[in-house]
């Protein structure tokens, strides 16, 4: 039972962090092309979302260490 968990969690903070890959992608694009182009794509907007990915991803830790993943 908790394997399952463990693999579970283990894939949700995969998730995450290609989340956070993209949105790093993005930002770079931003920067790079210095315009504004889809609503939301701010560098305010995608820092944001990045630090909430990284909370989610850190919980998800605890989760694993939690449960001696």
């Amino acid at each position: 039972m908790s394997d399952d968990i463990c693999i579970k969690t283990k894939k949700q903070i995969a998730k995450h962090m290609e989340a956070i890959k993209r949105l790093r992608e993005d930002l770079d694009s931003y920067v790079g092309t210095a315009k504004e182009s889809q609503v939301g794509s701010d560098p305010e907007n995608i820092h944001e979302r990045i630090h909430q990915h990284e909370e989610k991803i850190q919980n998800l830790q605890d989760l694993l260490t939690h449960n001696g993943c």
